[in-house]
């Protein structure tokens, strides 16, 4: 998926396309289109969620995004257990969306097996599977967490407003709490005497709540690898990416958040306005925060489409001749 990242970026720089408002004969990078950026729910924010997201599947932090070590006791394994599926199912299903935008950004180079990106989606179809599929533990994991599971809510909405990450992390937990209550509803409401046809009509909830707890978790997770960051810059850095991973995820729950009353219509209206700002101070970054994978590079440098080369050239150097 890294290495996916990296040839995707390096060609949003490099592929020109005639964008709108452009001169005739005038051609700009897909990188300067950010709206290139937004229309996908992968990128940046996520495989960062996603790398933080797998130090709590292996074990490497507790269970809700803390900064110390796990200890794995009989009073909180089940909860660890679930967490670690949880986590397996998010992160390779969002692997698969990765490297199929990747594969979209490098155009025909993206489908030439040389260039390592084309065979990605068949092992990660397989880390789907693995371990155990991922629909099935997760509706597992729905089915414990409608009422063996308390949504971690704040004591009160954090003051604040789209820009505060502490305001939008206190949101999106409502989403889940939303989910959750909808799942019960729907259980309680069931068809009595019919455990398949109540939890039919509970799944569809149960798991956007599951969902949604997956994506509150990387972004603790991303949180808590912000805070621990040294370098200002690297700080500022994360803590942008987190921004926009959630705000990414409150734009498709606008609604209820309106409904139940923690946003207003006007932060709604605010809310593109928002995304579009933290992608235009991260585009200078892009670079950098690609670096942060920090690939070998004699690992980058077999691979044409990363290092700058063409699969043409390729191609005419390791040709046999007949």
């Amino acid at each position: 998926m890294g290495r996916g990242s990296v040839a995707g970026v390096d060609q949003r720089l490099r592929r020109l396309l005639a964008g709108p408002r452009l001169r005739v004969g005038r051609r700009r990078a897909l990188a300067a289109l950010h709206q290139e950026e937004g229309e996908h729910g992968g990128g940046d924010d996520t495989r960062a969620s996603g790398q933080e997201a797998r130090r709590h599947r292996t074990g490497e932090r507790v269970v809700g995004g803390g900064d110390q070590p796990a200890t794995h006791t009989e009073e909180n394994r089940e909860e660890v257990e679930r967490l670690t599926a949880i986590a397996k199912g998010w992160i390779t299903w969002q692997a698969r969306t990765i490297t199929a935008e990747c594969r979209e950004r490098c155009g025909a180079q993206g489908l030439f097996p040389e260039n390592g990106i084309a065979d990605l989606p068949a092992s990660i179809e397989g880390g789907i599977t693995a371990e155990g599929d991922n629909l099935v533990i997760w509706v597992k994991a729905a089915s414990e967490m409608v009422f063996g599971h308390q949504t971690a809510l704040p004591d009160a909405m954090p003051a604040g407003g789209l820009a505060d990450l502490p305001f939008l992390r206190g949101l999106f937990a409502q989403v889940e709490a939303v989910w959750q209550a909808r799942a019960r509803t729907a259980l309680r409401a069931g068809p009595a005497g019919d455990p398949i046809g109540r939890w039919n009509v509970t799944s569809a909830s149960a798991l956007e709540m599951v969902s949604v707890h997956a994506r509150l978790q990387a972004a603790d997770a991303l949180a808590a690898a912000a805070e621990r960051a040294a370098d200002p810059t690297a700080r500022s850095l994360l803590l942008s990416l987190c921004r926009l991973f959630l705000l990414r995820q409150i734009r498709e729950h606008t609604g209820d958040l309106l409904a139940e009353g923690h946003l207003t219509a006007d932060q709604v209206r605010e809310l593109p306005d928002a995304l579009d700002a933290v992608v235009a101070d991260l585009a200078p970054h892009m670079m950098t925060l690609v670096d942060a994978f920090d690939f070998p590079p004699e690992m980058l440098s077999a691979i044409p489409i990363a290092s700058g080369g063409s699969i043409a050239r390729t191609a005419s150097r390791v040709a046999v001749p007949c």
